[in-house]
């Protein structure tokens, strides 16, 4: 009896698990799957592994009736906006780094009025001014506001 029960359990084994065939590829892991719980990935234009950057605001004004902490909400919202705006830039030169200041005013309906704003870094305050343009803030109660804050962009 005890043959036959070791025969049995072998055979349940192989049909629950089945072996690797010849034919089955061996992966190894790649550059885009990190080992670290910190670190996350992307592949730049030509396909190489590179970390995301960093994108962080420096100290915001806020003028009317507006709160920071919601024109803060929007744009942590809207952040990868931002981030691909320097990652575009980023890929053509690798050392970029630096601050773009940008003022906008949010008018009463929660849009973007007049333009925006923006010195620093060249290559991307362009960008960074079309993309806050295209934002939706919460309303003012009974006004606008002007909003005057700078961006530092890092690798």
């Amino acid at each position: 009896m005890g043959r036959w029960s070791v025969a049995v359990v072998s055979v349940c084994l192989w049909v629950l698990v089945p072996l690797p065939t010849a034919s089955a590829k061996s992966v190894q892991p790649t550059a885009l799957e990190s080992t670290s719980d910190t670190e996350t990935f992307s592949v730049d234009s030509k396909g190489r592994p590179r970390k995301y950057s960093k994108v962080t605001f420096g100290p915001t004004k806020v003028r009317g009736l507006c709160k920071k902490s919601s024109v803060h909400s929007i744009l942590r919202r809207h952040l990868n906006l931002l981030r691909y705006c320097y990652e575009k830039q980023l890929i053509r030169k690798p050392d970029l780094a630096g601050k773009v200041k940008a003022s906008w005013v949010i008018g009463e309906d929660g849009k973007v009025k007049a333009g925006v704003d923006t010195s620093g870094l060249e290559l991307v305050r362009g960008c960074v001014a079309s993309k806050i343009s295209t934002m939706r803030f919460t309303k003012p109660k009974g006004g606008t506001c002007v909003v005057q804050m700078p961006f530092v962009f890092a690798k």
